[in-house]
């Protein structure tokens, strides 16, 4: 049924039910290849595949949605860590990495550590994995700092 109908074309990216998103690499006769954001490679059966309920991202008309969740330190004031967040937001929108919009969250706070969600619009599928590792990277440097 996927070699025939082909719903999906090659190097798209695909949001499993799971929330997992991966490209399609192939369409074989009984399995097809996914590559995730790192590379990692996964077969799925076409059985299987063609039972998911599954979002095509690369039919978006404006871009790619991305989030992440950024943990901190209890001792990090909630908000500098969320004024960190916001100017590397700016700093990616700034390089045309992402879109104009961006939001910046609460998400959770535990006994030891708070996190942060921010989500964000991307031109492609790999600014999603470059602007998290921008945020992760720069609330790294902003605790190994004392939080200054």
């Amino acid at each position: 049924e996927l070699q025939i109908d082909r719903p999906y074309v090659y190097n798209e990216y695909l949001r499993l039910a799971t929330g997992e998103v991966f490209r399609l690499k192939k369409i074989g006769v009984r399995s097809s290849k996914f590559e995730d954001a790192e590379g990692n490679v996964m077969a799925m059966t076409n059985s299987e595949f063609s039972k998911q309920r599954i979002t095509n991202l690369s039919k978006r008309a404006t871009g790619y949605a991305g989030s992440a969740l950024v943990e901190f330190p209890i001792a990090v004031k909630g908000g500098q860590a969320m004024g960190i967040l916001s100017r590397t937001l700016e700093g990616c929108k700034k390089a045309g990495t992402i879109g104009q919009k961006f939001e910046v969250w609460a998400e959770k706070t535990g006994k030891d550590s708070f996190t942060l969600g921010a989500s964000f619009e991307c031109k492609n599928y790999d600014g999603i994995a470059r602007v998290r590792r921008e945020l992760n990277l720069a609330a790294l440097e902003f605790v190994q700092k004392g939080g200054k």
